[in-house]
């Protein structure tokens, strides 16, 4: 079985998901993910992540 390394996040600037997105992140998965355009709290940290986020 092939393991599958990436993970779309719907939803990604969500409070829960975006710690969830860097996590999957740190752990080696290639991540991406969709939300509204409006600025959001999270969305720093998501730019700081964001160097392998696509």
């Amino acid at each position: 079985m092939t393991k599958n390394k990436h993970i779309h996040f719907v939803g990604i600037k969500g409070v829960g998901m975006t710690p969830l997105a860097i996590i999957a992140k740190e752990a080696g998965f290639t991540v991406s993910g969709c939300d509204i355009e409006e600025e959001f709290i999270t969305d720093e940290a998501l730019r700081k992540a964001g160097r392998g986020l696509r």
